[in-house]
């Protein structure tokens, strides 16, 4: 006799038994809830790597019925929440409560393949016509999603449009993870999220800014989301856009943070997505108590496992400054340090408690690799009390808990590329400290920062060179001294010898691009002389600015690192000074009992 399907789910009881409760509200014609919907798109989640599993079956009977009887359950799903099917009741549900669950169970069964559904079924681009402002992300802006979520929970009137090159496996890969977070954190106001395929991300996203959408890059054409505001923003509005809301309310933007990520039973720790299993109050009685203060030390490897900004990866000369400068004279009462993040460090016997990879550690709530739980650690350990904050190099896994009230001292490379973007957040978010240092902390960071920097200048003199020469054929001027005038009406100082990247808005140095070329063509309105070339001229311009923009930074930005005197490896002393600063006299709660270099806290 077969054993039922139910009873061979492995690994996860919990999915097992919710899956079952759940298989007959699957009909159509059964009523489905707005509860209902949302554990259906956490079982899609959580049976995503479990279909995969049963894909790679050996071909034997038993084999055989398991995979099928899985590819029978996500069929089911996608027949009931297919979005061309025609449900009243759940489109009803999905529009106005709970945008995920359709995503999150297409992007369950997104590796299955063309058994279900075609690249176009996975392509979701609503309508943005009732939309004030729609956020451009790229797949590669990883760092930025708890921002961009938060920003889109804050202003129900902002959308995002979401890049990914469609043609690579990776950046797919890229954007089903990030699209995993968006799904599981369902927004209010309806759906507001574009999955945008795209042959080129990084033009994409440029392009966008500018309401330029070619079919060199954009082969669906212009996404519907932009139908009302005709542009994207830049991504460093949604930056903008929590500084305001916390600058409004800082309570009331917390609270719609906390119930739009973190699980049921968050206050109290009593939540486990595991039944049976350690909640996280047990899991962190274990481990923390409340007489102690806890500095998080974030370790960073993932760049060199291949992740975004490589440069950023944390060096263990570093770590160990750091661990000294917080331990110094014991100035900090009961100060206890602890490791968390990526593994490669084996500074394990150094520290007081070892959270590497806490998310890995089998008997702990984390386990099910949902990062809700993860966020919920941070959200529970500030609502029960402990003393604690985290540190380190700027990173989205910093952002999420610090919008949730942990007090985060988040460090930042002089004139980085993201150019004084978290500096909004220091003031209207509380326990929030970015502090600047003269450069990365570590030799191969310094190296792949260099590289990063060359290749910048590099793509962005392309960039601008392709721009002005499009723009230079329309106007029937020379292409070089096309790009010149560009390159210095988008910067309002000459890019040799400043040390300060001070940039004009882009439509102020349209319009003085715009008034010289006028001058020059002998015409009143250039608007009128170009005719059916305006907008293509517009658009190019636009592109170039921003090209000449970016040019301008990232030389800045060289001049500005090989100027550095500290050492390759770990902290300069004037970097140690200030993060002693900020750990040990500008945050709350933690309690300093003498004097260092003659200052007193």
């Amino acid at each position: 006799m077969t054993t039922p399907f139910i009873e061979r789910l492995p690994r996860f009881h919990h999915t097992r038994l919710i899956v079952k409760a759940l298989l007959p509200r699957l009909k159509e014609e059964e009523p489905l809830t707005e509860d209902t919907l949302r554990e259906l798109a956490w079982v899609a989640r959580s049976v995503h790597e479990q279909v995969l599993d049963m894909l790679k079956l050996p071909p034997t009977p038993e084999g055989i019925d398991a995979r099928g009887a899985w590819l029978d359950l996500v069929d089911s799903m996608l027949d009931a929440f297919h979005p061309r099917k025609s449900n009243p009741k759940v489109e009803e549900i999905l529009d106005k409560h709970v945008y995920g669950a359709s995503e999150a169970i297409r992007a369950a069964v997104q590796k299955v393949g063309d058994k279900f559904a075609t690249p176009e079924v996975y392509r979701y681009d609503p309508a943005g016509d009732d939309l004030e402002i729609v956020i451009a992300q790229a797949d590669y802006m990883s760092g930025d999603t708890f921002g961009v979520h938060a920003a889109l929970t804050l202003h129900h009137g902002a959308g995002l449009a979401f890049f990914y090159e469609s043609a690579s496996a990776d950046h797919r890969k890229r954007a089903d993870v990030l699209l995993r977070f968006y799904n599981s954190c369902p927004l209010a106001g309806g759906r507001r999220i574009a999955l945008i395929p795209v042959h080129n991300a990084r033009l994409a996203y440029r392009y966008s800014l500018e309401g330029y959408f070619p079919p060199s890059v954009f082969p669906k054409g212009a996404p519907k989301i932009v139908s009302g505001t005709g542009t994207c923003v830049a991504i460093g509005n949604a930056t903008r856009i929590v500084a305001e809301a916390f600058g409004t309310s800082a309570k009331n933007s917390q609270a719609a943070l906390q119930a739009a990520w973190l699980p049921k039973g968050w206050e109290t720790g009593a939540v486990s997505l595991v039944p049976g299993g350690k909640t996280i109050a047990a899991w962190v009685a274990e481990r923390f108590t409340k007489q102690n203060a806890y500095a998080f030390l974030w370790f960073r490897r993932s760049g060199a496992a291949g992740g975004a900004h490589p440069e950023l990866d944390t060096s263990v000369k570093a770590t160990t400054d750091l661990i000294a400068t917080i331990r110094e004279k014991g100035l900090i009462e009961n100060a206890k340090i602890v490791i968390v993040g990526d593994g490669g460090h084996k500074l394990e016997k150094v520290v007081d408690v070892d959270l590497t990879e806490f998310w890995n550690d089998k008997e702990s709530p984390f386990i099910t690799g949902d990062r809700r739980m993860q966020l919920a650690l941070f959200a529970y350990l500030v609502k029960a009390g402990y003393n604690f904050m985290n540190i380190g190099m700027r990173s989205g896994a910093l952002e999420g808990p610090a919008l949730l009230g942990a007090r985060t001292v988040y460090l930042e490379e002089i004139y980085n590329l993201q150019e004084g973007r978290m500096e909004q957040w220091q003031g209207p978010v509380p326990g929030y400290h970015r502090v600047e240092l003269g450069h990365v902390p570590s030799a191969s960071g310094k190296q792949a920062l260099a590289a990063t920097l060359d290749r910048s200048v590099l793509d962005n003199q392309k960039e601008l060179a392709d721009a002005a020469l499009a723009v230079a054929g329309i106007l029937g001027f020379g292409a070089p001294p096309t790009r010149g005038a560009i390159f210095q009406a988008a910067n309002s100082e000459p890019a040799d010898g400043t040390k300060v990247f001070k940039p004009r808005p882009v439509a102020e140095a349209f319009t003085l691009l715009c008034g010289k070329w006028q001058q020059e063509l002998g015409v009143k309105s250039i608007k009128a002389a170009l005719g059916d070339s305006w907008a293509e001229f517009a658009w190019q311009t636009k592109v170039a600015i921003r090209a000449a923009q970016a040019l301008h930074k990232a030389r800045v930005k060289q001049r500005i690192c090989a100027a550095y005197t500290g050492p390759d490896e770990g902290l300069s002393d004037a970097d140690k000074s200030t993060l002693w600063q900020a750990v040990g006299g500008t945050i709350d709660k933690w309690e300093v009992v003498g004097k260092r270099g003659g200052h007193k806290h």
